[in-house]
């Protein structure tokens, strides 16, 4: 290798340090990671640390290697996080990336760009502008794992709950850490340190307090007591209050519910497999809550299995059409999505909805 070749891979190689990719569901240990790195990133820095949050579905590429590439009056420094980063695919987006690691390694700036993601991977040349150790999957916890991680935040708080109360939570609620932890931390404010919660405890002051979720939207999708259209606007209700906070972007939404009708199946191959299950059975099985059981045999007669695979298809082909069309037209898409679940058992409109300029 000649003189000049390895200078440009020493200089790419010193770029690729400040590069990292995180993905994943499990946002409480991706946050801890993210934390980390910008620590690491202001100490570089002596302390002086500009920081950005961008979302690839809101800001351009270009826009951001700009002001990565322009230096900063009060910081020697930039801690950039991009999320949404699997919607960046576009060649030239990429190789805007690409050499502005390159300008920077030889420069040795010490601004860090983190590439994050909900989904379990982003575009493979995206990836690989980061080495090995600066990639890292952060994949939702197993079932046992989650009870394990909650006692263990009660305890170091100094409280306790029931095993039906934590069982309770799961059902409850969003299952990372970071839901789990901000939804749990009210109990701190509500009890004595010592106090060990139950199963209504748990039940009464999170369904009093719930934030919207992709959960509670399917659990209205559920209600079979409901007649359709109610179904619908009770859908349509949530669907807007969790449009209104920043972090439930479409990318969210609808990767969550295309895990809960999945699990419509699994109820049916459980329910085959155990014509009269003990409540162990349905612990192991992941439905040991009787709120769960409820939404998912309601959810079994809703759809049968033909219909249920055809709202997965439906809801695969809306997440992919939020990451072509633009933003204006996602909340149009995501109700017209509800009302395809809900009237026309997941089948597609006769007329299509929308169509790019």
């Amino acid at each position: 290798m000649s003189a000049a070749s390895t200078a440009r891979a020493a200089a790419a190689h010193a770029a690729f340090e400040r590069l990292f990719v995180f993905t994943g569901t499990e946002e409480g240990e991706k946050k801890q990671a993210i934390g980390a790195v910008k620590k690491a990133a202001k100490k570089s820095a002596g302390g002086a640390l500009e920081e950005w949050t961008f979302y690839a579905s809101e800001t351009a590429v270009a826009d951001i290697v700009v002001l990565l590439r322009n230096e900063s009056l009060f910081a020697s420094a930039r801690f950039v996080l991009l999320r949404s980063a699997e919607l960046i695919k576009k060649k030239d987006d990429i190789e805007m990336l690409a050499e502005w690691a390159r300008e920077a390694a030889g420069v040795q700036s010490l601004s860090t760009l983190i590439l994050e993601s909900s989904e379990n991977g982003i575009s493979k040349q995206l990836e690989n502008l980061a080495p090995k150790e600066n990639r890292r999957i952060f994949w939702e916890m197993f079932e046992n794992k989650k009870e394990e991680w909650l006692r263990a935040f009660f305890a170091k708080a100094g409280y306790s709950a029931h095993p039906d109360a934590i069982e309770t939570i799961l059902g409850m609620v969003e299952n990372n850490t970071e839901s789990l932890a901000a939804e749990c931390s009210r109990f701190f404010l509500c009890f004595e340190r010592g106090h060990v919660v139950t199963s209504d405890e748990a039940e009464s002051l999170l369904s009093h307090n719930r934030e919207e979720s992709a959960f509670t939207l399917f659990e209205a999708l559920t209600k079979a007591a409901d007649a359709p259209h109610e179904r619908l606007e009770n859908a349509l209700g949530i669907l807007q209050k969790m449009r209104a906070t920043k972090d439930n972007a479409p990318q969210k939404i609808l990767p969550a519910l295309i895990s809960c009708f999945r699990r419509v199946d699994d109820w049916r191959d459980f329910c085959a497999a155990h014509p009269a299950p003990s409540q162990l059975d349905f612990k192991i099985a992941g439905f040991s809550m009787k709120k769960v059981q409820v939404q998912y045999r309601n959810a079994s007669r809703l759809w049968n299995r033909a219909q249920t695979a055809d709202c997965l298809a439906l809801l695969a082909n809306a997440d992919a059409d939020t990451r072509s069309l633009p933003q204006d037209a996602h909340d149009a898409l995501l109700q017209t999505l509800l009302y395809a679940l809900v009237f026309k058992h997941g089948a597609r409109l006769e007329t299509p909805v929308f169509a790019l300029a």
